[in-house]
């Protein structure tokens, strides 16, 4: 019997030379012979400094014709080690293909995750300054690039030391303070008579907007909110000033709604205290305009949430489930339109009072009733109406549950690599290091000797 005598890293196999005789032709097992560069003659063996385990396999593989991994190797492991003996990934049997390509899949999570929620800051984020070849203007340069990089870092950092906590809470406490300014502006008994207010110039009798009209806040919340929106104009130059890219800083959507807000809320109360200044016409479209960008301070509330890592992870899951919610909304789409038609037909001849004036409120009805909202403005009053609403919100909770598994898989699979981040985070600030590169080896044999 011809037998060959391979070494894996001191683990020694036998097999006949029929069975190599399988392996591919660019493979390194391919035309072994006493000339190849990996035979020993000292020891009459042929030597590989590869994975014993994986090479186990590849044995069975060229035996078998059937390619099994061993569970006990990384499936990145596996597949650096397919590629070195030239074995296609395609022949991985099937009952394997869970185990090796679950590891690509917790990967992406992985690496979705650390890109928007990283172990450690980047600390090599620093501000970018022009050269200059005077040594007193690099020094200049220099101490205004290190302060600027300071300011940046506590006001987006609040766990960069006890400036920046103060400075965080101030202003989750400006925030939640002005968004109860904006909210008990709209009740009646938190507001004065506005002098010098010329009658409403059209025919419209909604109170809301007649009182937005003839009376204005209470000086207390007008001049608290100028307190506050103070705060936030100084927080926005000083974050504008101190931001490394200036250009991304002024596209970022919570940038944009910040500006805008403080921007309208000096306009707003300028108008209220000179309101004699808006007697022309169509001063109504104008302060209207003025209202509704003012109405964007709601928004602020986001930048509560904006360093809540709870928070980043369930944006996350959602985003990771955007295809499957986009198959969910046109499903829920197509099947209300459906249900829709089908009752307004069924009641066309009822004389109900409740009877659908056209299909558009029939939409209305499906889309309120597939979401168990159920309002009851509008509702069957036939047999045939009846067994169509049932249907309709049978098929709702249905559709509604169908993709609740998928959502809530992806919301824990982020939930528990970030647990796993987490205990590395910590690890790394035990050790006093950052975060290294998983895509370079850090023991000094270069990437292609793998």
């Amino acid at each position: 019997m011809d037998l060959l005598v391979i070494n894996v890293r001191g683990t020694v196999f036998k097999t006949k030379t029929a069975t190599l005789a399988k392996a591919p032709a660019d493979s390194p097992l391919a035309n072994l012979d006493k000339s190849s560069e990996f035979f020993d003659s000292d020891s009459g063996e042929y030597f590989f400094d590869r994975n014993a385990e994986v090479f186990d396999t590849i044995l069975d593989y060229f035996s078998t014709g059937r390619l099994h991994i061993p569970n006990s190797v990384c499936s990145e492991r596996v597949r650096e080690e397919l590629s070195y003996w030239k074995i296609p990934e395609s022949h991985l049997a099937k009952c394997c293909w869970k185990a090796f390509y679950q590891k690509d899949e917790d990967m992406e999570v992985l690496n979705r995750l650390l890109s928007n929620v990283p172990c450690v800051e980047n600390k090599t984020d620093i501000l970018s300054t022009d050269c200059c070849d005077s040594p007193y203007m690099i020094k200049t340069q220099e101490r205004e690039q290190s302060i600027r990089d300071r300011t940046w870092k506590c006001l987006n950092n609040h766990r960069k030391g006890t400036l920046a906590k103060v400075w965080y809470a101030v202003l989750c406490f400006s925030i939640v303070v002005s968004t109860a300014i904006f909210i008990v502006q709209s009740i009646p008994m938190f507001r004065v008579d506005a002098p010098n207010t010329l009658p409403f110039p059209y025919n419209i009798t909604s109170k809301p907007l007649l009182m937005y009209w003839y009376t204005m806040p209470h000086p207390v919340l007008m001049i608290s909110d100028g307190i506050l929106n103070f705060i936030f104009m100084v927080d926005w130059l000083l974050r504008l000033y101190s931001c490394p890219c200036k250009a991304e800083f002024i596209k970022g959507f919570l940038n944009i709604l910040d500006l805008v807000a403080w921007v309208a809320i000096w306009n707003i109360l300028w108008i209220e205290f000179y309101r004699d200044i808006f007697h022309f016409k169509g001063a109504f479209f104008v302060l209207f305009m003025i209202g509704t960008l003012y109405a964007t301070r709601i928004f602020r509330v986001f930048r509560l949430m904006q360093h809540n890592c709870g928070v980043k992870i369930l944006i996350l899951s959602l985003k990771s489930s955007a295809r499957e919610l986009c198959i969910l909304a046109i499903t829920f789409a197509c099947v209300s339109v459906i249900f829709a038609f089908l009752l307004y037909m069924s009641e066309f001849n009822s004389d109900s009072d409740i009877k659908f004036p056209n299909a558009l409120t029939a939409i209305w009805w499906a889309i309120v009733t597939m979401t168990t909202v159920g309002c009851g403005d509008f509702y069957p009053t036939t047999p045939q109406g009846y067994f169509i609403g049932a249907l309709c919100s049978i098929t709702g909770i249905l559709l509604i549950a169908l993709p609740v598994a998928v959502t809530s898989s992806n919301f824990s699979d982020f939930y528990n690599f970030n647990k796993f981040r987490a205990k590395y985070q910590e690890a790394l600030t035990r050790e006093g290091r950052e975060m290294p590169d998983h895509n370079k080896l850090d023991i000094g044999v270069p990437a292609t000797a793998v």
